[in-house]
């Protein structure tokens, strides 16, 4: 569908008969052909309350089995990019080529009218996909030779142990790496936990990194100044997936993927403020007793927040 407003459909060249739209559909959806319906925000012509009327639309007649709201890029070789100038779109110069403002519509409003589309919709779009309480297996995904078989893909650091062990060399190391980091007290090793993951991307800057951080203490002692200097870290040198996603709407996505791990018991005395405080930034995993049954937790859990047995 793209949009539903008449000026942008004669800019876009797709104009789209709207009643057509509707039977088309329904005739779909009633034999069990799934519908997925695409809204892009940023198209010319568009502005915030023809976004908002196209999301309105969709809500109200439910006609989509799974709904994609994205931003509009610029592709080389497109009419829109032949165009960009004469419609007076500016967009990104390196991929994903997404547009950053139209006459109409800024990047901030551009954020806005997607975090309301999640709202509406009740998703959150291109989401990082759920934590895994285990690390993958080299076994699954590699052949590997006899003189690489003791690969490490996962390694634990309890900060408040009597001492800490060693990363395996550089060339021992897998592009997939987990780093498990655990303290009572997260602020008195903050600069420790950064530089492991400097280390860990000095030695190969093109790693994909999933941090686990694991509070044994007051939960509140892992503050947003430690979360936000451990993403510094794992971001000081983006690789090429993190940029691809520097442009997203939503929460942070990319190559690093920072998960914080906590008995659910944990949860009402961290508070929902710290809770959504760091979603941020990180996944949140809860584990352990407690857990309450699947139907309250569909309408507690937020889209960042999981549950693991």
């Amino acid at each position: 569908m793209q949009s539903i407003d008449p000026l942008t459909m004669e800019l876009m060249d797709r104009k789209n008969n709207m009643k057509a739209f509707e039977r088309g559909v329904k005739a779909m959806m009633d034999v069990g052909i799934k519908v997925k319906v695409d809204l892009i925000i940023g198209l010319p012509g568009d502005t915030p309350e023809s976004v908002r009327r196209g999301m309105k639309y969709l809500s109200d007649t439910g006609l989509y089995s799974s709904m994609q709201v994205f931003n509009l890029a610029i592709l080389p070789g497109t009419a829109f990019r032949q165009e960009a100038t004469m419609h007076k779109l500016d967009y990104q110069s390196r991929p994903p080529y997404y547009v950053i403002k139209t006459p109409t519509i800024d990047l901030s409003t551009m954020y806005q009218l997607m975090e309301e589309a999640e709202e509406i919709f009740d998703t959150e779009f291109d989401a990082v996909p759920p934590p895994v309480e285990e690390g993958v297996r080299k076994e699954d995904i590699l052949d590997l030779k006899s003189h690489i078989s003791n690969l490490e893909f996962q390694m634990t650091f309890d900060f408040d142990a009597a001492s800490l062990p060693s990363l395996p060399p550089a060339t021992e190391r897998c592009g997939a790496f987990e780093l498990i980091l655990r303290a009572a007290d997260f602020r008195k090793h903050r600069d420790t936990a950064c530089g492991l993951i400097r280390q860990l991307l000095d030695d190969n800057p093109h790693s994909t990194l999933r941090i686990v951080l694991e509070p044994t203490g007051n939960p509140k002692h892992l503050t947003m100044s430690v979360v936000q200097a451990i993403r510094g870290a794992c971001l000081k040198e983006p690789s090429y997936l993190d940029r691809f996603y520097s442009m997203q709407l939503g929460r942070p996505k990319g190559a690093k993927h920072i998960v914080v791990r906590l008995p659910w018991i944990e949860r009402d005395r961290a508070g929902l403020d710290w809770v959504d405080d760091l979603a941020q930034f990180a996944s949140l995993v809860w584990t352990g007793d407690g857990v309450p049954d699947e139907e309250t937790l569909d309408d507690e859990l937020e889209a960042h927040e999981f549950v693991m047995a």
